[in-house]
């Protein structure tokens, strides 16, 4: 079993709004071992973006080595830099966008604000450990207030709602 901190339910929830995508593509800013991604890849055919700095090795490591048992590999792009680095240029429309990256504010609003608007209309958007304060002050202040999400959903500490 993949390790990390992610309630089957949470997984579940993940799974549902990747099968209702506008298209085929999640972004996941913070990946570390791959748990929620391979609930994902798993129960979709969907083609997963994970964007994580990984700065222990090892946990790369066991996430690559996750990717090629379960063969995986060609469905996920591995970038390994900021959140933020990694926006810079984005052009493609995203079906489904999961940040669980760093839980400090400034670090989640930055997530946020560099990603989201790049997510499609009818495409979701998903924040992990919304009971923590760097993300629960992000969704009072930014997202909660935004009327383009619909479909609000908490699940356990994942909150989610979709564009449009």
């Amino acid at each position: 079993m993949t390790q990390g901190w992610y309630a089957n339910m949470e997984g579940e929830r993940l799974v549902w709004m990747a099968q209702h995508m506008p298209n085929d593509l999640m972004v996941e800013l913070g990946t570390a071992w791959g748990l929620s991604a391979s609930y994902v890849l798993a129960g979709t055919d969907a083609r997963l973006v994970c964007v994580d700095t990984w700065p222990d090795a090892s946990v790369l490591g066991d996430f690559s080595q996750m990717l090629a048992e379960e063969d995986w590999v060609a469905r996920v792009r591995v970038i390994q830099r900021t959140s933020e680095e990694a926006a810079r240029g984005w052009d493609e429309p995203i079906g489904l966008l999961h940040i669980d990256a760093s839980h400090e504010y400034e670090d989640v609003l930055a997530d946020y604000r560099s990603w989201s608007p790049h997510v499609a209309e009818g495409g979701w958007v998903a924040f992990h450990d919304s009971q923590t304060e760097g993300v629960g002050r992000v969704l009072r202040e930014e997202v909660w207030p935004d009327p383009r999400w619909t479909e609000r959903q908490l699940v356990h500490s994942q909150w989610s709602a979709r564009n449009g």
